[in-house]
């Protein structure tokens, strides 16, 4: 789950190696994520603010990481069935699709909590 945003965190050289070896990321570590091993979804980073936003679907949460200490630095709750995550760094916010409740959850960047929540209508399911 974290490969897009360690990758993030690879120095320009240790980068420059792994691509030229054919692999376009790098394990860096391992970050322990919190509540259950459940699904996770779309992540989304921020690297002026070196954040690292993962939608965890299976709990319901946005899971906050901290890209230069490779830790969890908030858990904001309550996004039913979160899916899509998107930071808008010139906005400060963090928006993220709750398809469980059909809306759009808006997050501040500097506090991580929710200001607004947007019906958006129910999620299309085809087959």
């Amino acid at each position: 789950v974290l490969a897009v945003g360690i990758a993030a965190a690879i120095s320009t050289e240790s980068a420059r190696a792994v691509r030229s070896a054919g692999v376009p990321l790098a394990r860096v570590r391992d970050v322990a994520l919190p509540g259950h091993s459940t699904r996770f979804d779309y992540e989304s980073v921020d690297g002026n603010g070196r954040r690292l936003y993962i939608a965890h679907l299976g709990d319901s949460t946005l899971d906050v990481v901290d890209l230069d200490s490779l830790r969890v630095v908030a858990t904001v709750s309550h996004i039913g069935g979160v899916h899509g995550v998107v930071v808008a760094p010139d906005r400060g916010r963090v928006y993220a699709t709750a398809t469980g409740t059909n809306e759009l959850v808006t997050i501040d960047t500097a506090t991580n909590r929710i200001l607004a929540r947007t019906p958006t209508g129910e999620t299309s399911r085809t087959a």
